[in-house]
């Protein structure tokens, strides 16, 4: 499976589903408890952890968790066509050398040459097209669940401080389920944006692939631009890269 492969599924999995929606809900309820008040223990349920919110949201980010794994392991392979290049050449000037510049031999030699550089720029226009998605992709996850680790991080401190207000009583019990549940889902998503680091790392690889890929497609291109040129070299059997 393709990086960007992954990367639709997880558009699936946040999108059609709803789970990035649902999540950001959240984030929005736990944003408006700066009113909070941890003396009473009613206020803990404006966080929504007595309920299965919050529970909710920890699933759906550990789902995503799951796939966010896989675009640590994914690397794009690029094409890079010049040694078939180099062979379709080959036989471009052997046909030139057997049955003469115009034959019919001679001719689809050639368009078999022209046929695979245009082939070959098109699967790397492609895959530059493809590159540059999964990059803004990642971008846009990589700043969401920042978010999301510092925002559960936070609640996290705040549920620490009132587990020590209230010693051996329910409140000390109810701020300590909530300082775990916002733990489990800020491990989470700290998981998640560090894999979403490693795929940015892979994309960068695979956007060099292409870039070298091109430096080269380039070469062979400036060289066909030129038709005496390239007739000459095919007529002394002169490889031109």
């Amino acid at each position: 499976m393709s990086i960007l492969s992954v990367l639709t599924t997880l558009q699936r999995i946040h999108d059609a589903h709803g789970r990035l929606t649902e999540i950001r809900g959240h984030i929005a309820t736990f944003n408006r408890a700066a009113r909070f008040n941890p003396r009473r223990s009613d206020d803990w349920d404006v966080l929504g952890v007595r309920d299965e919110n919050l529970t909710r949201v920890n699933r759906a980010v550990q789902r995503s968790g799951a796939m966010f794994a896989r675009i640590r392991r994914e690397r794009e392979t690029v094409p890079n066509r010049s040694r078939e290049m180099s062979g379709l050449f080959g036989a471009w000037a052997d046909a030139y050398a057997r049955y003469g510049q115009g034959s019919r031999q001679e001719q689809q030699a050639g368009q078999a040459f022209y046929t695979m550089q245009l082939q070959w720029a098109d699967v790397l226009t492609t895959q530059e097209r493809q590159a540059a998605e999964a990059r803004g992709r990642l971008e846009r996850y990589q700043g969401f669940y920042a978010d999301l680790t510092q925002l559960f991080g936070d609640l996290r401190l705040l549920a620490e401080r009132y587990v020590r207000y209230w010693p051996n009583s329910a409140q000390q019990a109810q701020a300590l389920a909530c300082m775990l549940q916002f733990e489990e889902c800020q491990q989470s998503a700290r998981r998640i944006s560090n894999d979403i680091a490693a795929g940015l790392h892979n994309v960068g690889q695979w956007e060099g692939d292409i870039s070298a890929s091109q430096a080269e497609l380039r070469q062979w291109l400036r060289w066909s631009s030129n038709r005496r040129t390239a007739m000459r070299d095919v007529a002394e059997s002169r490889i031109p890269v």
